[in-house]
């Protein structure tokens, strides 16, 4: 559903496709991705998919998308600033919308290149497996028209669409959001995917030691 208001971000307008906003009761459930419209210019995303190409700038005869995982912190690298603004954007999207425990914290910064019959995915249990709760945003920069097939398949509920270049998909890496890049015929297709985690850090890892565990050496 649309929200009433979409959100704004400098001189950039974008609708927020929001269902359901989660409570501290209600955030067990599980919930399908989200697509915030418009939320980087057209330039912005030419300039995205030029430094992405720029990373790899080669095909290869791989099976799966080449992939490329760049340093933690952006302002090394993200000249423009078009990566931080994706980056505040989504994690703003998910304080509102996930009721997050703690503090939302990037944790990859990934760009891919899927071509010459390739293809991608990411397959997710439950949202808090292995103690880990992770969220996802992605940007593909790539027009519609820059490739053919490909397009990005969620195949728990079968939604599949081609990405427009401005938008950006947010989702929490849950079994109901395990997704994949079809296979890529001819063109290709750059995406942008930022990995956040969930860290609270109210929870207290001390332990007690046994003495008696510790080696003599130290």
């Amino acid at each position: 559903m649309k929200s009433p208001a979409g959100l704004k971000h400098g001189d950039t307008e974008h609708e927020v496709y929001v269902e359901p906003i989660f409570t501290a009761e209600t955030r067990h459930l599980q919930k399908r991705f989200d697509i915030l419209s418009n939320v980087i210019t057209p330039e912005e995303s030419l300039a995205l998919k030029a430094f992405i190409e720029s990373k790899i700038p080669e095909s290869s005869d791989s099976t799966y998308s080449q992939e490329v995982v760049l340093p933690y912190r952006p302002d090394e690298w993200d000249e423009l600033g078009v990566v931080q603004k994706i980056q505040d954007l989504a994690k703003a999207h998910i304080l509102k919308t996930y009721a997050v425990v703690g503090q939302l914290e990037p944790r990859k910064f990934m760009v891919i290149r899927t071509d010459n019959v390739q293809t991608y995915g990411e397959t997710y249990g439950s949202y808090n497996q292995n103690g880990e709760i992770l969220y996802t945003a992605v940007v593909t920069p790539s027009s519609p028209t820059d490739y053919y097939s490909g397009e990005t398949l969620y195949g728990v509920n079968g939604e599949g669409f081609h990405p427009n270049s401005c938008d950006m998909v947010v989702q929490r890496n849950e079994e109901l959001n395990s997704w994949e890049i079809v296979e890529v015929l001819t063109g290709v297709r750059f995406d942008l995917i930022v990995v956040f985690q969930e860290i609270d850090r109210t929870i207290s890892y001390d332990y007690i030691i046994n003495q008696d565990d510790i080696c003599e050496d130290f």
